[in-house]
């Protein structure tokens, strides 16, 4: 088991997703999955990534409500971050940086 955090994703809330997208696409980024989620409110996600990279940015558009910026991390052990958790969403935990920076963790399945 690789015993390094993963980089996953860098999450950008957006106002306009079309436009973001355009932007995005014109630095050189592909769109790989488009997704509307209903946790814990409406959302649009697209995540979009460098042609040869795995992680990627998620940009998320929300319909009601604010969304924040995050990185999302693969770590190998989850369970000694659970005491700093802020929310839940499986599989993923959320906890802060030391400034109050939202940090998403996602452990590493062989």
């Amino acid at each position: 088991m690789n015993e390094n955090p993963i980089l996953r994703h860098a999450g950008i809330p957006v106002k306009n997703l079309e436009r973001a997208i355009e932007f995005y696409k014109n630095l050189g980024f592909r769109m790989v999955t488009y997704s509307q989620e209903r946790w814990p409110r409406a959302l649009e996600v697209v995540k979009m990534a460098a042609p040869g990279e795995k992680s990627c940015i998620e940009l998320v558009q929300a319909h009601a409500g604010i969304w924040y910026p995050h990185v999302a991390v693969s770590v190998p052990e989850i369970d000694r971050w659970v005491g700093q958790v802020q929310f839940f969403k499986e599989p993923a935990y959320f906890i802060l940086d030391p400034d109050k920076n939202f940090v998403e963790l996602v452990e590493v399945k062989e």
